[in-house]
């Protein structure tokens, strides 16, 4: 599940109110699990890449012994290096950014046509792999790709 907050702030406001639990019971399992909850405010705007026909997620969880503001840096030029990439090539522009959770973990996310594309783009690009390279030698990278459905409610 994903959920667009205006601030986290608004997050935080519905979570206080009193019918908050009934709520978040119509939702199931997929709202009491917090293992996945990640708010992140990107360095973009993120809807270009959440209404593309793929989204990739990737998770960096920083090395105990890794420099936030180095990996940081690292990042933002890999981030440049997708943003770059000319629209014809079935990349849709997204961002990054620190989740509010964990100050050493960041969530990038990326929009695509479809993953052959994905493979065709990367496997292509050595820039942006050795530049990947370099960003494992500093976190864990967790990445997952997934078609995105908007619920619109009941009708």
């Amino acid at each position: 599940m994903l959920i667009v907050w205006e601030t986290l702030r608004h997050h935080h406001d519905l979570m206080s109110q009193p019918d908050y639990a009934q709520l978040q019971a119509k939702f199931g399992t997929s709202a009491s699990s917090m293992e996945y909850l990640h708010h992140v405010q990107f360095n973009a705007e993120p809807y270009t890449a959440l209404n593309a026909p793929l989204t990739e997620f990737g998770l960096w969880t920083l090395h105990e012994d890794t420099n936030k503001e180095a990996f940081q840096k690292k990042l933002e030029r890999l981030s440049a290096l997708v943003d770059g990439l000319p629209a014809e090539s079935g990349v849709y522009r997204g961002g990054w950014g620190v989740v509010a959770e964990d100050e050493r973990q960041f969530r990038m996310i990326t929009g695509w046509e479809n993953m052959e594309i994905f493979d065709r783009v990367v496997a292509a690009n050595h820039d942006g792999m050795a530049l990947v390279q370099e960003l494992k030698a500093l976190a864990d990278l967790d990445v997952k790709h997934v078609i995105i459905s908007k619920y619109s409610g009941s009708k």
